[in-house]
């Protein structure tokens, strides 16, 4: 007589089951993240788009609201809400996540407005589609490398020149120096040359620097053209343009590597050293040498010092 065998899950297959189901359930959640950071952002980049237009409106009978202090949008931009609301809104919009947009307007005739995405990118708007930065260009959608207007302050618009492709793009550049255009003259003018030219061979707006602070730091990128395609990418929190004198210890303060190809010759990020240097900063922390110099004064092997070799070119990128 055949007698019917039930037959059970080995412990064996239920954890495979189980497994399969977790990855099968964390899956699921990464998509729901995604898809939810995804119509967060949109619903960002629409509030942001429905207040630049009020704003267009509006400046056609005058200035912009004036908000000398950065405020919160719907929190406390007291001028811009009594402007808006109820003319355009019933309240101003606020971030989905229940956090505030920022605003900023000096004197009326210009502003900035941001919103931090998910990806902890900024969007913003400004007038004439101003960006704040090469990278809120990028964000907003300007894909192609080249002169763009940007407004980083709210009142303070400047051509620069952005390369929106390289190491993720949204890169503004701060200083050129092609030595076949010759030597800065001064450290001082180091600081501020042909800021009406970012294509020049001696080109600087280091003193705009801090404009790009960003998180309480600055990220940024050396490269030498010259030498190929090596770079330094990092952040730090001092300013080594205002923050004048070597630094005590190697690395500067509030360094962190990024993604370095150089670390010889004491590499740390960068420092001003201070008068009667030959460069206005360099990456040779805590040491007399000067590697990694930017604004050189005065010829060095021909040409200036880079990681080590000499190099006819050097740019410098803040992000």
């Amino acid at each position: 007589m055949n007698k019917l065998i039930k037959q059970a899950f080995t412990l064996i297959e239920l954890l495979v089951v189980i497994a399969i189901i977790g990855i099968l359930s964390g899956l699921i959640v990464i998509s729901m993240n995604a898809s939810v950071n995804s119509a967060n952002d949109a619903k960002r980049k629409a509030n942001i788009d429905a207040i630049r237009k009020a704003l267009v409106v509006e400046k056609v009978f005058g200035l912009y609201p004036i908000q000398t202090v950065p405020c919160e949008v719907g929190n406390n931009c007291n001028n811009l809400n009594s402007v808006l609301v109820p003319t355009y809104f019933s309240a101003l919009p606020l971030d989905p996540s229940g956090a505030y947009y920022d605003y900023y307007s000096a004197d009326g005739t210009s502003y900035a407005l941001t919103a931090n995405l998910s990806s902890g990118q900024v969007y913003s708007s400004s007038p004439a589609g101003f960006g704040t930065s090469c990278l809120s260009l990028l964000v907003s959608g300007k894909t192609t490398s080249g002169l763009y207007t940007i407004n980083p302050t709210g009142n303070t618009s400047f051509q620069a020149y952005c390369d929106m492709v390289n190491d993720g793009g949204g890169w503004t550049l701060v200083l050129n120096h092609a030595v076949v255009g010759g030597y800065f003259t001064s450290l001082v003018d180091a600081t501020a040359k042909n800021q009406n030219n970012p294509v020049a061979d001696l080109y600087s707006i280091l003193d705009k620097l801090e404009y790009f602070r960003s998180g309480g730091k600055f990220t940024l990128k050396i490269n030498w053209p010259d030498l190929g395609a090596g770079r330094n990418i990092w952040s730090q929190t001092i300013n080594p343009v205002t923050n004048i004198g070597m630094s005590s210890s190697n690395p500067v303060t509030g360094y962190t590597p990024i993604s370095v190809n150089y670390t010889e010759n004491l590499w740390g990020g960068l420092e001003q050293f201070g008068p009667g240097s030959v460069a206005l900063l360099d990456g040779s922390i805590a040491s007399s040498n000067w590697y990694y110099a930017v604004g050189t004064t005065s010829s060095w092997n021909n040409g200036m010092p880079s990681y080590s070799p000499a190099s006819v070119r050097v740019q410098l990128w803040v992000k």
